[in-house]
């Protein structure tokens, strides 16, 4: 539904529930799916979690949710910044 609305932002909330290590199936076609609007820039993917550290470290490593701000709310965001720095 993206790729018909582009350029777009994705937002995931509570993306601890779906994107933690025992969901390796849902963490698996969460990266080949979010791959294609990283490489092409015209999405912007934010998360926001209750726990940071619930999340599969595949999806924090460099070039995927690697920014991390803490919020009001003590929830943390993570922002691609490959599609911000477009």
């Amino acid at each position: 539904m993206a790729s018909a609305h582009l350029p777009c932002l994705l937002f995931f909330d509570d993306f601890d529930a779906i994107a933690n290590p025992h969901s390796v199936r849902v963490v698996n076609q969460l990266l080949i799916s979010l791959e294609r609007y990283w490489t092409a820039g015209d999405v912007i993917v934010v998360a926001a979690v209750n726990d940071l550290d619930l999340i599969d470290p595949a999806l924090t490593r460099p070039g995927r949710f690697d920014h991390n701000q803490r919020g009001r709310s003590r929830r943390f965001a993570a922002v691609n910044p490959a599609a911000v720095r477009k």
